[in-house]
């Protein structure tokens, strides 16, 4: 089970682990471009050893388009922030009540940690351990 399952079926632990983790960018994972408020993501993936495998390229480029909302949260991700600040820095800059912040930015997080562009640490950043 992820750390990003949202249904945490009442436990307030969960929940509390997951705002006080510290996502960081993949090593797979580099920015390519910033133009403006939109950023494009490069991220490389390997080819499985799946029957399907042998007709795909033994490395891919998949690239993702980040929209204002997404660049400003990626360019939060540096380690040292936990969820929970990011989702304060996300409330402040536009303006949204709590709630609505949590769950956009824990949404995009989820998405990005399961599309390999971040790694999410529980506890104190490294010394934690990586999901």
């Amino acid at each position: 089970m992820s750390m990003f399952d949202l249904d945490t079926g009442g436990k307030a632990s969960v929940r509390r682990e997951l705002l006080e983790s510290r996502p960081m960018m993949s090593a797979e994972a580099r920015e390519l471009a910033a133009d403006g408020d939109q950023t494009t993501i490069i991220v490389i993936v390997k080819s499985g050893k799946g029957f399907l495998s042998r007709f795909r390229p033994p490395i891919m480029e998949k690239r993702y388009q980040l929209d204002v909302f997404g660049t400003f949260v990626l360019r939060q991700i540096d380690a040292k922030r936990t969820v929970l600040d990011i989702v304060d820095s996300f409330k402040k800059r536009f303006k949204l009540s709590r709630r609505e912040s949590e769950l956009g930015v824990v949404a995009f997080l989820k998405m990005l940690h399961q599309r390999r562009v971040i790694g999410v640490f529980s506890g104190a950043g490294a010394s934690g351990s990586k999901t």
